[in-house]
């Protein structure tokens, strides 16, 4: 009989620790969360902002003059950023300040573009700029709808 209640006692010591040992990984993985969770947030806010200076441009239809305005937003953008990689953006094929201000003088002021932007998977930068003549992805003279 005393081998028995021993034997108890054990048992009910050992379903204690496990008891213990799960709750203590239960709190763990609660703390966790929250923190990841910030990370995540603080790096979706960064993306936005640093976007922010260059969707209100991704956009079709737009005058000569703000695309105008859009290369030279990415030249300083590029230019201030020189030494993170993932922050350059390629606006036409051009990263570097006098490639982006000779396709800028291309564009000109009384003709309208369609601007379109491609981001990174990883980060949500733009990481790509295509600057386009309105209606000439048609490529024809007819008319449009």
């Amino acid at each position: 009989m005393e081998n028995a209640s021993k034997a108890l006692i054990i048992a009910g010591a050992i379903i204690l620790a496990i008891l213990i040992i799960a709750l203590g990984m239960a709190v763990f993985n609660m703390a966790s969360n929250p923190a990841q969770d910030a990370a995540a947030s603080i790096e979706s806010q960064a993306a936005q902002a640093f976007n922010s200076t260059f969707e209100p441009y991704i956009k079709t239809n737009i005058t000569g003059s703000s695309v105008r305005s859009l290369y030279d937003a990415v030249r300083q953008n590029n230019v201030r950023n020189a030494s993170d990689e993932s922050m350059i953006i390629t606006i036409d094929g051009a990263t570097t300040a006098a490639d982006i201000n000779t396709k800028r003088a291309a564009i000109q002021t009384g003709k309208r573009y369609d601007v379109t932007a491609d981001y990174s998977t990883s980060t949500g930068y733009i990481t790509t700029i295509t600057v386009t003549e309105a209606g000439s992805s048609s490529g024809g003279s007819g008319s449009g709808s």
